[in-house]
């Protein structure tokens, strides 16, 4: 996932998670241009990450607000802590000597 969206160049929006600027008083329409596409990469990385995660996890992630909300949730789900982490390591021991 996260090279899909460093490909899609939306990664940049997952790692600092912030708002664009506001407009100045009179903006000149290079600065409004550039305010539109910065605010629109905020949704393209939302529905980058909304359609590649299953039809089980979408209802999970939906209520979450940024993509940095999003990004540590999905991590924190199958990354895992480093107590998951063992346990899996565990289990797939088992799963191979059975």
């Amino acid at each position: 996932m996260k090279t899909l969206l460093q490909a899609c160049g939306f990664w940049d929006v997952v790692e600092q998670d912030h708002n664009p600027q506001p407009l100045p008083v009179d903006p000149t329409l290079a600065q409004i241009r550039n305010h539109h596409e910065e605010r629109a990469k905020k949704f393209k990385a939302k529905t980058c990450l909304y359609s590649v995660v299953s039809k089980a996890i979408f209802p999970r992630i939906i209520v979450l607000d940024t993509t940095k909300q999003i990004w540590n949730y999905l991590k924190e789900e199958f990354h895992g802590n480093e107590k998951t982490i063992q346990m899996q390591v565990l289990n797939l021991r088992r799963k191979f000597k059975m």
